[in-house]
């Protein structure tokens, strides 16, 4: 009694190459959300400012998306120290939700901020540093990841 198929290579072909693409597609999340969470810690241990109320440090947080679709939200913890911590990470996380509309078109996208309206006029008018440092090390993260996942 012989056994037959109830396949053919092609099928074979396609059900591999759609799971090479779903671990392909988890890699690329999960590392995305690894820079992210790594943005949010540099950046708010290096923090080149006073922050006596706590805000800025906690309004600093990510979003990875695919296709517009939030996959992870990340940092907008309250600062270890200040007076009104709270207003940080809720003003963080709708300036963060605000922008996601404008990355809808993207099919990967990692979204850093710090949500507090003066962390621009901190960096551009004072000279401090408050996510520019994270920003380019989590690019540079980023430029490693996409060589390392070309290898694969």
């Amino acid at each position: 009694m012989a056994l037959t198929p109830n396949f053919n290579e092609r099928e074979v072909r396609r059900t591999l190459e759609a799971w090479k693409e779903q671990k392909m597609h988890k890699a690329i999340i999960s590392r995305l959300t690894y820079i992210g969470e790594s943005f949010v810690g540099y950046a708010r241990e290096n923090g080149d400012y006073g922050d006596v109320t706590g805000n800025l440090r906690s309004s600093i947080g990510f979003a990875v998306l695919y296709k517009g679709e939030i996959m992870g939200i990340g940092g907008f913890e309250q600062a270890d120290t200040g007076t009104d911590r709270i207003t940080g990470t809720r003003t963080g996380r709708q300036f963060l939700e605000t922008l996601i509309g404008e990355y809808q078109n993207f099919t990967y996208c990692l979204i850093g901020v710090a949500g507090m309206e003066y962390a621009g006029y901190l960096e551009a008018a004072l000279g401090r540093d408050v996510i520019t440092g994270a920003s380019i090390r989590a690019r540079n993260d980023l430029m490693k990841a996409i060589q390392e996942l070309g290898k694969q």
